[in-house]
């Protein structure tokens, strides 16, 4: 069995490509640092709306780009004191000054041609990306800025076909901004606004917290055709329709399908409550008391709490498991969700919020829930959890994902996995895993963590002394782990680049 994964495989033919096109390399001189660098690559922007270009892509940042001609149309470049303009013929790896240019930036040119309408044929694009949007992806009302979201499509650098969500809100017709986008309707794509502003224009940003765009359905057709995977599946299928010629025989576009190492073919339960997501969770909570406190000292978790207090209350999923609830102002023995403000948003709401994060021990386990982050409290300090006399909070992912927050706090304080199946733990019973993290000047606190076949964790902890890496006499095994790190990857960087490091061994 083989599972296909978003890594593709294709050989290009570089020599039909030269026979039909010319590729201009275009790198700006100027210091992405200097004054007047916006300018720049503004004017740069408008100079390419004039040209008769097939399309463009981005190779490093704004700092170099790749400019796709049919043969024979490459006008007179003159190089200026902010650009360099060179014409190249098609390899497979391309060096311009300290640029290099791969197969994927050649492949990006061609995507950038394509349509989110599949009944299109390709046509030429004057933005530096493929940006599919859907009429249905927009969110506006009532005195709501109006929004359209969009997957940009991409191949990275290691074959990878990779889709973001991007942003797009709506500017003024006199905003100054010069990053302006517009809605090609038939197209079903945004486009580089240039100059033009007909239209209602938007700039590539994000006010709210999230976007809007539903994925896959797999139960419902038409929405999976208007899902991220049915949007990658039409470009791939639009690709190797239109430009199969600029592929070796054989190899056109596709999905590299690797084989599955370890396959469980056993059966779902007969007792798997449908819509659920995942039933092991409250198996893992059956019978279990949990305390659900707020102080009362904010009026918005206050809100929060009470939420949650009538949608577990409601909870036929909870009943069936079993599960018993307490709700009160304090932390008790077992299982807890405490319900606070995040004091890490106080800056950016001008807001005074009252620290009151509570940490567990060996005999409190405490979740946090927080108006900010599971409320989706908005700029008008509106939560936007509520419960649903019409769908139990059990199968609502959130409130899913809260409760195996609680599993694992516990679990960690325990250093026993029991929630996790047994195939995991004897692959993870392989391995060691480091963790670095800065903990104050100099000193980096290196973490050991091993899991034993039986799900038993074993964890070993030590402070090292960056300053004290000269000395290598009587190291122990932490150390010598981060003296290599140090060494290889962050010896040259500032200090905040270690943080989070995540190692396995």
């Amino acid at each position: 069995m083989k599972i296909k994964t978003n890594v593709t495989e294709y050989k290009l033919n570089y020599t039909a490509l030269n026979m039909d096109y010319d590729l201009v390399i275009a790198s700006v001189k100027t210091d992405i640092k200097r004054p007047g660098y916006e300018e720049v690559i503004s004017s740069f922007q408008k100079e390419i709306s004039q040209l008769e270009i097939v399309s463009y892509c981005r190779v490093d940042r704004k700092l170099c780009y790749l400019l796709l001609f049919k043969k024979n149309m490459v006008p007179e470049f003159e190089s200026n004191k902010h650009w360099n303009f060179s014409v190249k013929r098609f390899e497979c790896k391309i060096k311009v000054e300290k640029y290099m240019i791969y197969k994927n930036h050649i492949l990006q040119l061609f995507f950038n041609q394509l349509s989110g309408n599949t009944n299109l044929n390709p046509s030429p694009n004057k933005t530096s990306e493929l940006l599919i949007t859907r009429p249905e992806w927009t969110k506006s009302g009532e005195n709501i800025i109006k929004q359209k979201f969009a997957l940009k499509i991409q191949l990275d650098w290691e074959g990878a076909l990779t889709t973001n969500v991007d942003t797009f809100t709506e500017e003024s017709k006199k905003t100054t901004k010069t990053d302006l986008y517009v809605v090609n309707e038939n197209r079903g794509i945004m486009q580089s606004a240039f100059y033009d502003r007909s239209d209602t224009i938007y700039s590539r940003r994000n006010p709210f917290k999230e976007n809007g765009i539903d994925y896959v359905l797999l139960e419902d057709v038409g929405a999976f055709n208007r899902s991220k995977v049915g949007v990658i599946d039409q470009i791939v299928a639009s690709i190797n329709k239109y430009f199969s010629v600029y592929f070796e025989p054989n190899h056109t576009l596709k999905f590299t399908e690797f084989p599955v190492t370890n396959e469980n073919t056993d059966k779902l339960p007969s007792e798997r409550i449908k819509g659920l997501g995942e039933k092991k969770t409250w198996n893992y909570f059956f019978g279990a008391n949990v305390n659900v406190y707020c102080s009362g000292k904010d009026k918005i978790s206050v809100a929060l709490f009470q939420e949650i207090k009538s949608a577990f209350l409601r909870s036929q999923i909870f009943k069936k498991f079993g599960m018993n609830f307490t709700f009160s102002d304090h932390s008790m023995d077992g299982l807890n969700f405490q319900v606070l403000r995040d004091t890490r948003k106080q800056n950016s709401n001008k807001e005074e919020i009252i620290e009151e994060y509570e940490v567990g021990n060996e005999s409190i386990y405490i979740q946090h829930i927080t108006p900010d982050g599971f409320g989706g409290l908005d700029k008008k300090n509106k939560i936007n959890y509520h419960a649903n006399e019409k769908k139990d909070c059990a199968t609502d992912p959130k409130v899913i994902n809260i409760f195996d927050n609680l599993a694992i706090k516990e679990q960690l304080i325990n250093k026993k996995i029991v929630n996790v199946g047994s195939d995991l733990i004897e692959t993870t019973s392989r391995y060691v895993f480091f963790s670095l993290d800065w903990f104050e000047d100099s000193i980096i606190q290196v973490t050991r963590i091993a899991v034993t076949s039986d799900g038993q964790m074993e964890f070993k902890i030590e402070n090292v002394n960056l300053k004290s890496l000269n000395n290598n006499k009587n190291w122990s095994e932490l150390k010598e782990v981060c003296a290599d790190v140090y060494e290889m990857l962050y010896k040259n960087t500032k200090k905040n680049s270690l943080e989070f490091s995540r190692l396995c061994f």
